[in-house]
C-alpha cells in the first residue's frame, strides 16, 4: 500500500511509524486512520521485527480530530452522529484496541503537540517519551462540549489520578513534557535532538525481551485493575507456572548461570 498520510520504516528488528500529515500538525483523518491500520497489520506479520516505535514528522505529534464537515458533520447518507459512530467503532477505536493487544513492545517518541484524541494516542504504548518542547492538552470539554475519546478517559485516570484528570479535561490547560513526567503520565522527556535516538535505544533494548512478555506484562496490569489481591496473588501465580514452562525462561537461567546474556528465540 502506498501511503500518503503516514511514513513506514524498516532498521533491523525495529519498525518506525512516522505520522506524516504535516501542514495539519498530524491531525487524525479516516484516511490516516486507515493506513495506520494497514501498516500495524504489515509489521505484525513481519517475523522480523522486535519492537515498534510511533512518532511524527514536524513540529507536532498529534493534534487530534480532523475538524472537516467530510470527517464529523455527516455526508448527506448519514447523520453527524452516525457518521462518527462508524469511524469510531470500524477505525480510531480499532487503531488503539490493536495497539493493546499488539504483539511486541510500543515506544512513542512524542516530538510536539498532543491534543485531543492525540493524547490518547501518544498514551497508548508500553513507554512514551516526549521532547522537552512537547505538551498534552484537552481541550474538548470546554471548546467543543464532546469528552476525551480514543482510550484518554481511561489512560489518563490510571495513570495520573481522577483528580487531575478532571481538572486537566475541564480547564484545557496545557501539561507539559516534564510535569508529565513528574506526574508519572510519560517514561520521560529528553532534549528533543535526543527524542529519536532515545526512542531507538529503549525499542532496541525492547526488542531483545522474550516474544509475548509485553503482552503478558500489560494483561497482568490490566488484570489487577479489576480484581483484589487474593485473585491478582491467584493469577500471579497461574501466568508464572505457564511461563516457568516456556523455552524463553530456560534460556533466561542458562544465561544466568553462564554469565552471559540472554538470547531469545522468537
Amino acid at each position: 500500500m502506498n501511503y500518503e498520510n503516514i511514513k513506514l520504516e524498516y532498521r533491523d528488528r525495529i519498525a518506525i511509524l512516522h505520522f506524516d500529515r504535516m501542514p495539519v500538525m498530524n491531525s487524525l483523518s479516516v484516511e490516516m486512520a486507515k493506513e495506520v491500520l494497514n501498516a500495524l497489520e504489515n509489521i505484525q506479520q513481519n517475523q522480523n521485527i522486535s519492537a515498534l516505535i510511533i512518532t511524527a514528522e514536524g513540529k507536532g505529534f498529534c493534534s487530534g480530530a480532523e475538524l472537516s464537515p467530510q470527517s464529523f458533520l455527516g455526508d448527506g447518507q448519514a447523520s453527524p452522529a452516525q457518521s462518527l459512530e462508524h469511524h469510531m467503532q470500524h477505525y480510531f477505536n480499532v487503531w488503539i484496541e490493536k495497539i493493546e493487544n499488539f504483539p511486541i513492545p510500543v515506544v512513542v517518541a512524542m516530538n510536539g503537540i498532543a491534543a485531543g484524541a492525540g493524547v490518547g494516542i501518544a498514551l497508548a504504548s508500553d513507554i512514551t517519551i516526549a521532547a522537552e518542547e512537547a505538551y498534552f492538552i484537552l481541550t474538548f470539554a470546554p471548546k467543543l462540549n464532546l469528552i476525551p475519546d480514543m482510550g484518554t478517559s481511561w489512560f489518563l485516570p490510571h495513570f495520573i489520578g481522577t483528580a487531575r484528570s478532571k481538572a486537566i479535561t475541564l480547564l484545557g490547560e496545557k501539561i507539559t513534557a516534564k510535569q508529565a513526567e513528574q506526574w508519572g503520565l510519560i517514561w520521560k522527556c529528553v532534549p528533543k535532538i535526543e527524542l529519536f535516538d532515545e526512542a531507538l535505544k529503549i525499542a532496541n533494548q525492547l526488542a531483545k525481551l522474550p516474544p509475548d512478555i509485553a503482552q503478558h506484562v500489560r494483561k497482568t496490569y490490566a488484570h489487577a485493575d479489576t480484581h483484589s489481591l487474593p485473585e491478582q496473588l491467584n493469577y500471579e501465580k497461574e501466568l508464572q507456572c505457564q511461563l516457568v514452562q516456556t523455552p524463553a525462561f530456560m534460556e533466561g537461567v542458562a544465561a544466568f548461570i553462564e554469565r552471559r546474556e540472554p538470547i531469545f528465540k522468537r
